[in-house]
Order: C-alpha cells, then sequence, then structure tokens
C-alpha cells in the first residue's frame, strides 16, 4: 500500500511539473508575433452583408468582344453601379435593378426589355444558383460573374449541359471593392472569377482571358 501511495504521489507531483510546464508555453506564445497568413481569415462585412462586394469595371473587358454594338444590358445586382458604368462608357444601353433598391430579380416579373443580363450574383445561401436557374429560365443571353469554383457540382454540371452554358476563365484575379471599402491589390479574394455564359457565341466552351486592373 505505501509502495502505491508513493507512486500516485509521484504520478500527481508529474503532472503537476508538466501542466505548469504547458501553461508557462502557452503564456509565453501569447507575446509572440502571428503571421498574417496564420490569422483566422474574415469576411468584411458592411450592413451585415457578406454579398457586398463590388466589381471591378475591368471585368466586362473580355465579354465587350462577344457581344453585340450598342445592346441593352440588364445589370440586375448593380451594386454601386459599377458595371452599369462600364457598359454605358463602352456604347452599350445598360440599366440596373438591385434589391436594396426594390426590385427583387428572382420574383419580380416587370422589367424592360433587354439583350443581354450581366451581373456579378451574390453568393451566400445558394443565391448564385438561383440567379443562375432564373437566367436559363428567362432563355435570353446572360453573363454571370462567379467563383472558379462554380464549374464543380455534379447538379451545376448537368444544367451547364442542358443549356449550353460556356465559361470564360477571367485571370489574374479580380480585385474587388469590399464591403469594408477595401481595394485594389488589398481587396483580392481568395479565389480566381470565370463569367457563365450562355447566348455569346465564345469560341470554345471554356476559355481563358486576361484583364488588366
Amino acid at each position: 500500500m505505501e509502495c502505491n501511495n508513493e507512486l500516485e504521489d509521484q504520478v500527481e507531483s508529474d503532472t503537476a511539473l508538466l501542466i505548469g510546464r504547458l501553461r508557462q508555453r502557452l503564456d509565453d506564445a501569447e507575446d509572440l508575433p502571428v503571421h498574417p497568413a496564420a490569422r483566422p481569415m474574415r469576411l468584411p462585412l458592411r450592413n451585415n452583408s457578406p454579398d457586398n462586394f463590388q466589381t471591378p469595371k475591368c471585368a466586362i473587358d473580355v465579354l465587350v468582344p462577344f457581344m453585340r454594338d450598342g445592346a441593352t444590358v440588364w445589370e440586375v445586382a448593380a451594386g454601386e453601379g459599377n458595371l452599369v458604368e462600364a457598359f454605358s462608357a463602352a456604347g452599350f444601353n445598360c440599366f440596373g435593378t438591385d434589391i436594396e433598391t426594390g426590385f427583387d430579380f428572382l420574383t419580380n416579373t416587370q422589367y424592360k426589355d433587354y439583350d443581354y443580363i450581366v451581373t456579378n450574383p451574390p453568393y451566400s445561401k445558394g443565391l448564385k444558383d438561383k440567379f443562375l436557374h432564373r437566367c436559363c429560365y428567362l432563355d435570353k443571353p446572360f453573363a454571370l460573374l462567379m467563383p472558379i469554383t462554380a464549374q464543380e457540382g455534379e447538379k451545376r454540371i448537368k444544367l451547364y449541359q442542358q443549356y449550353g452554358i460556356q465559361i470564360i476563365n477571367v485571370y489574374p484575379r479580380l480585385r474587388f471593392k469590399t464591403p469594408s471599402g477595401l481595394e485594389g491589390k488589398a481587396s483580392s479574394p481568395h479565389f480566381a472569377s470565370s463569367w457563365y455564359t450562355r447566348g455569346f457565341n465564345l469560341p470554345e466552351r471554356l476559355i481563358w482571358r486576361r484583364v488588366t486592373q
């Protein structure tokens, strides 16, 4: 019994010593600088919306060569109006609507006549897929700017095949204006972007195009 008691005392002593050393290491670690890459990524939110990323105007440069001159473009998630301004400057008749100004593209059936839908749809809560289905349902030419990873998924691929979706992979990564106001190199996302198009008559189902930012 005495031997067992001595063993238990030794185990408790060793355990206490290890815990003490561990606590000291944790305390020391708190004082160490953290490399930016090791910090957890946080979405820069404004108005509690992770979808409020504004598209750089240069994003349309890879689309314009495949569009009819002077056509009417409907930007259905216009945000601050970057793409409306870009298309207007390029000689198109462009108008924009947005749910923030009272027009819900997914449900509203009253809209002007148009030739193309072009937009960067919201990505959260499955909204990009809803925008994709809505555009296919309307059965007119469209281009949706979405992450390159939207090329994945069995259901999505079947939809692309069914409707003859053609894709422009854009490089380098587009520099969106973030909800917190970041622009330029500081706002480059962790994903590449692609235009998912129908009715643009691309030379191939999948092409790559460079944008100048």
